[in-house]
């Protein structure tokens, strides 16, 4: 299985590195995960202070954020949280490590139902939303707006329905979006609310049309 590859894969980098934490975060039991093992190693990943993670080589910082990325995909909400909180971290000191796998774990989430990739959905959001450097573009998405306590990526994934409209139509009314917050960001972010949109959330999923053709006008311009 993928986790058995990545669990291989960590044990051997760990051998090759020296840093057990490589092989724990990866860690099995049988066919199913080692939350015993896998918990406390992300734990001790966020144990001191923010810039803790810089004493790992750069191919080591890009392991674990690559495994944290994964881990957003996992059923349990523990292994899910943590696992955003060490990419939090690594977001602010090595974006270019942990963007890649960002995206692709929302892309990934954006054309499936499956129970893990609305949380996952949620989790990448919320973290692109608190690095506004990480994507060129993006910083216009992560500012609240003077009647708004929160940003438009905030309000994309807030569970109140009225919220998730008033940020697609604040999308849909920008009069510009850089290509790379489009294309990595925006679009794999409303596609669900179209194509998985429940019966009751014809307004979500009105909103959303409206946001995508924007994102896409801007897409078109470039």
């Amino acid at each position: 299985s993928d986790r058995s590859v990545r669990a291989a894969a960590g044990e051997a980098l760990a051998q090759l590195t020296g840093q057990p934490l490589l092989a724990a975060i990866t860690a099995m039991r049988g066919d199913e995960v080692d939350y015993e093992v896998r918990l406390p190693a992300l734990h001790e990943l966020l144990r001191g202070a923010q810039s803790a993670l810089a004493a790992f080589s750069a191919l080591e910082q890009r392991v674990i954020a690559a495994h944290c990325c994964f881990s957003l995909r996992e059923h349990d909400m523990s292994l899910r949280n943590s696992a955003a909180q060490v990419l939090a971290r690594l977001l602010v000191n090595a974006p270019h490590l942990v963007v890649p796998g960002l995206v692709h774990t929302l892309a990934i989430a954006s054309t499936s139902d499956a129970e893990w990739a609305g949380p996952a959905r949620r989790e990448v959001i919320l973290l692109f939303a608190e690095a506004p450097r990480a994507v060129p573009g993006l910083a216009p998405l992560c500012r609240a707006a003077a009647h708004d306590a929160e940003s438009i990526l905030e309000n994309l994934v807030h569970v109140q329905e009225h919220r998730r409209v008033r940020a697609l139509m604040r999308i849909a009314a920008l009069p510009h979006l850089e290509r790379a917050a489009a294309f990595r960001v925006v679009v794999p972010a409303i596609v669900p609310m179209i194509t998985l949109a429940h019966h009751s959330e014809h307004n979500v999923a009105d909103a959303a049309c409206r946001a995508l053709r924007a994102a896409v006008r801007s897409l078109a311009a470039h």
